[in-house]
Order: structure tokens, then C-alpha cells, then sequence
């Protein structure tokens, strides 16, 4: 099996720089005077005695005031605060404590690693003032990408990035995956390595819970589609049903009885790619974030089948993607991303690209990939 780069994480060139929550000491105090932060320079005070334990509809207050300031503050990834939610208006203190806190944990997953980090830590102090703590080993756990609340309140969300046994989690995802790729759970888990499968199943399985947890993620489902929402069921279930398509006819070119010729089981896995890895936010994610990191762990995937086809994985930074490179391995269908001159030129990766070793036959790449670029500044007269 050809040896898997590591993924390129390069610090991002915000136009406006990220700035930090204060210590987790601050935010105790901010979480007593009503989620306000102290000035700069000043010291919240001690705590006088335990934190009471605050009414549920007031922990839910709390939690609306962080998701504001933070969709505040970090504007380089995540867009304004948007006005009640209907189906927040809907809801009793209980299930909007735990809506909030998802969506605040989902939204953590764009920023950069060390800024999520502090706002990670920051919103753990708040529920724990609120008597609600959430598990310091679920805080400070990598794949928990949503620490779990007291009370039934919230679950834990498990999502690992790099499963430690890839062929024991694949065994244990829905037996559907196992299906659409033509296996059964004893098959999968028994696969030779740098069979694609395995990472297929588990990738799938993560990128249904991802759209069921983040109503903010967007897919396209053809190649010359604009990203869509998948916030409203209906939407993800027509996502859930192209994905079980493409993973069939992934699996179908790996099957020996079928024959299909090298070229053609890469094009089937790169169709694959464009929508189990083409999840994507309006306002793209931070390059060194983890919605980056998954990104590339599912272009990853095609090494293999690339390295048969004679073709590469292009992997390049993204602050390094320029116009020109969109012109020679994407697509002319490009996604709209974010205007304004302080907005990187290529913003995302939705489709992998792939280029033609240099010792192969000369011929037309049909591999190209497909990228979020900055929209064109309009001409001056």
C-alpha cells in the first residue's frame, strides 16, 4: 500500500484575526453576570461559595448569549447571529438546552484547532456553573465532537477521526453500508489493507450524522449543482439516498467477478468522493480546522486507486490554491464562495482533484476535482 502523506495544516490569513474566549476562570464569571465578559484587564471576582444551580430556561439564556457572541466574534468562519429560530421558539428550556449546545459544538468544529479549543473549554465552565457538567473526559476527548449534558439533555457525539482499528469500526456501522457496498459485516472487517471499503463505511456513517447534527452543512449531488441545504429532512434523505447509490457503484468496480478496467474503478471511487466528501458550510471552514482535517482524511481514500490508475491525490494547502490551479485540475464549475478582497481566492476542496502521473500516457485528466472560489470583483469602468 503506497505510503499516505500527511495532511498539510497551515494557519490560516484571517481578515479578521480570531479572537479567543477568555480563561475558563472568566467565564465563570461571565456565565454569573449574564454571559458579559469582563474588561480587558479587570478580574471577575471570586465566586462566593458553590454556583447555585440555575433553572434550566436560564442555562438556555446562558447558552444563547455564548452562541451570539461567538457567531460574533469569529466571522472569518461562521456566519452573523441570526434571529430566533422558529423551532427554537418552539421548544422547552430542556430540548433548546440541548439544541444550542449542539449547534454551538458543531459551529467549534470550523474554527481553528487552538481557538475551538478555548471555546470548548469556555462552554464546558458555563454548564458546569449551571450544574449541568459535562464529562471532563468527554471535554477533553478528540473524538467527541459533542461532550454529552446531565440529565438527558444532550448524548455524547463519538466521531473519530482516526478510528484506532478501521476494520473493527467498519465491522460496526449499520449494516446498510456493508450492503450498498456489496459486503457483509464479517466481509468487511477481514479486507485486505488499502482496501478502500473499510474507510468508505466509516466515512459514510459519519457523514449521515454529520448532516443530521449540523444544520448549517450543504451538499451538491451533481457536479454542476450549487450546494444545497441539508437541513430539512426531506434534503438529507435525498443526500442519504445518492451516497447509497455511488457507494454501490464504488463497491460493484471492486468486485473481482466484475472485471471493471483501473480507470474506471477510480472514476467510480472520485464520484464517490464528490459527495461523501463534498459536505460544505456558506461560509467555509478554517484550514487547520476540524471539518479540514475530515475533508482530507476522506481524499485520502482514493490513494490507492489512484496510484493503479497512474494518477496522484493533489494535495496542496489551502492558502497555497490559486486561480490558476482551479483552471488546470478543477472543473469550470466552480462553487460560489465568500466575496471580498480579504477572502482567500480558493476557500474549499468539495471535490478531490487528481492529475496524471508525470511518467503516464499522455491523455486528458477525467479526474478533475472541484473548488469554492472567491467570486470575481466586478470590472470598474
Amino acid at each position: 500500500m503506497p505510503r499516505i502523506p500527511e495532511a498539510p495544516v497551515i494557519p490560516p490569513k484571517p481578515s479578521v484575526p480570531p479572537r479567543r474566549p477568555g480563561s475558563p476562570q472568566a467565564a465563570l464569571g461571565a456565565a454569573e453576570s449574564g454571559g458579559r465578559r469582563s474588561a480587558p484587564g479587570t478580574s471577575p471576582g471570586p465566586l462566593s461559595g458553590a454556583a447555585p444551580v440555575e433553572p434550566l430556561a436560564d442555562f438556555a439564556a446562558v447558552l444563547e448569549r455564548l452562541e451570539s457572541e461567538l457567531r460574533s466574534e469569529q466571522i472569518r468562519y461562521l456566519p452573523p447571529p441570526a434571529p430566533p429560530r422558529r423551532d427554537d421558539r418552539d421548544a422547552d428550556a430542556a430540548e433548546l438546552v440541548g439544541r444550542i449546545w449542539r449547534r454551538v459544538h458543531m459551529a467549534l468544529l470550523r474554527l481553528p484547532h487552538d481557538v475551538a479549543a478555548e471555546w470548548r473549554t469556555t462552554t464546558a465552565a458555563r454548564a458546569s456553573l449551571a450544574g449541568l457538567a459535562a464529562p471532563d473526559e468527554e471535554v477533553g476527548d478528540p473524538d467527541v465532537i459533542v461532550p454529552g449534558l446531565p440529565d438527558g439533555l444532550h448524548g455524547a457525539e463519538r466521531l473519530p477521526l482516526d478510528p484506532a482499528d478501521l476494520p473493527a469500526a467498519a465491522a460496526v456501522v449499520d449494516p446498510k453500508f456493508h450492503r450498498y457496498l456489496g459486503l457483509g459485516a464479517a466481509e468487511i472487517g477481514t479486507l485486505p489493507s488499502g482496501d478502500p471499503r473499510p474507510a468508505w463505511a466509516v466515512r459514510a456513517a459519519q457523514a449521515e450524522r454529520l448532516a443530521a447534527l449540523d444544520p448549517e452543512l450543504h451538499v451538491a449531488l451533481l457536479h454542476d449543482h450549487q450546494p444545497g441545504s441539508l437541513a430539512e429532512r426531506e434534503h438529507r434523505d435525498k443526500y442519504e439516498r445518492r451516497l447509497a447509490s455511488l457507494l454501490r457503484t464504488a463497491g460493484q468496480g471492486l468486485d473481482a467477478k466484475m472485471a471493471w478496467t483501473r480507470e474506471n474503478r477510480l472514476g467510480a471511487a472520485h464520484n464517490l468522493d464528490m459527495v461523501l466528501g463534498g459536505l460544505v458550510h456558506r461560509r467555509p471552514a478554517a484550514p487547520d480546522s476540524w471539518w479540514y482535517q475530515w475533508r482530507t482524511r476522506v481524499s485520502r481514500i482514493l490513494i490507492p486507486l489512484a496510484e493503479d490508475a497512474n494518477y496522484e491525490v493533489i494535495f496542496r494547502p489551502l492558502e497555497d490554491l490559486r486561480r490558476d490551479f482551479a483552471t488546470e485540475y478543477t472543473i469550470a464549475e466552480t462553487v460560489k464562495g465568500v466575496a471580498g478582497a480579504g477572502e482567500p481566492e480558493v476557500q474549499w476542496v468539495v471535490w478531490t482533484a487528481l492529475r496524471r502521473k508525470k511518467n503516464a500516457a499522455y491523455g486528458p485528466n477525467k479526474h478533475k476535482g472541484r473548488v469554492v472560489v472567491r467570486p470575481a470583483e466586478p470590472t470598474r469602468r
